[in-house]
């Protein structure tokens, strides 16, 4: 899901680069841009993944943060959890992100990628799926939140988060 966010199809494409490729089935990916001076630009993208069976573990969670404007702010956040049912042969996720400042005269511009990969045996019984229920609509709470908070504070509360979802499910950290 996200929030609160300006992608890049908001302006013309100002950076000396390429584009990120969109993101493919199973990816997470935040993407504020931001190009309009004085302004502030969030976007917050959150996502569970579940794989099964003997499915590659390949997914990928990005946060981009682009400014090129004066006296702006701009914020990029990404949280991925991907549980790994059983077993997997192949398990190279990957956690991205950049900030970058383009022509820019006093920015801040963040990108924050957090990805959770925990393999378990089994898929959650009946009371761990009402935890992780209640636990993910705390994460989204949290994350319209997210423009509100010191970026310290988000890194902080996301790594409880994880640590909560391992608890749920019995993953030793």
């Amino acid at each position: 899901e996200t929030l609160s966010g300006a992608g890049p199809a908001d302006a013309g494409w100002v950076f000396p680069f390429n584009e990120p490729l969109p993101p493919e089935p199973g990816d997470n990916q935040a993407f504020a841009t931001n190009t309009t001076d004085g302004s502030v630009t969030y976007d917050v993208a959150i996502a569970m993944v579940w794989v099964t069976g003997d499915d590659p573990v390949l997914n990928v969670n990005e946060a981009y943060a682009f400014a090129s404007c004066a006296d702006c702010v701009t914020v990029a956040v990404a949280f991925q959890v991907v549980v790994i049912v059983g077993t997997a042969d192949v398990v190279v996720p990957q956690n991205l992100s950049a900030a970058v400042n383009y022509e820019c005269f006093e920015c801040i511009t963040a990108a924050i990628a957090s990805q959770l990969v925990i393999t378990v045996d089994a898929l959650p019984d009946a009371e761990q799926q009402i935890a992780l229920a209640e636990i993910w609509e705390e994460i989204m709470a949290f994350a319209a939140s997210i423009p509100t908070l010191p970026l310290a504070d988000v890194i902080a509360e996301l790594e409880e988060y994880k640590a909560e979802i391992m608890d749920i499910l019995g993953v030793a950290p």
